[in-house]
């Protein structure tokens, strides 16, 4: 079942705008809607709810034993756990095929976050052109 929570997460950041916010010892990252499509008792018209729709991943860094671990949490907006928190060693010979997944995910979500931040630069390069060939042609 984790396994599923984690391909719909994978699937849903793909199409998402994930955002990612960082704290002194880790990062959170942020994927709209998730809660919606992993919770089917989830009612987003019920008031007693919390309406953030969100799925949190919280990537805490730590040394347990003298090893490099990052402690994972997947939450809702209201800090319900979706998933019980793991840690995953860092060394990829301690991994197994849970950690190996949650990895997986931790690092799409980066990949969009770049990807956006890139398609956003991109977007502001093209603007500013145009800004500056259309002030030309009107001078």
């Amino acid at each position: 079942m984790v396994s599923d929570f984690i391909k719909i997460l994978k699937d849903l950041a793909r199409e998402q705008i994930v955002s990612v916010e960082y704290f002194p010892n880790g990062k959170s990252y942020r994927i709209p809607m998730g809660v919606f499509f992993l919770d089917a008792s989830y009612d987003p018209f019920n008031d007693d709810d919390d309406n953030d729709m969100s799925v949190y991943i919280d990537c805490e860094y730590t040394i347990q034993l003298g090893m490099m671990y990052m402690k994972c949490s997947i939450q809702d907006g209201a800090e319900r756990d979706l998933i019980t928190p793991v840690s995953v060693p860092l060394d990829k010979k301690k991994q197994n095929k849970l950690h190996r997944e949650i990895i997986s995910l931790v690092n799409m979500c980066s990949k969009r976050v770049i990807a956006q931040e890139i398609s956003r630069t991109k977007y502001a390069i093209s603007s500013a052109l145009n800004n500056t060939i259309t002030e030309k042609q009107f001078s």
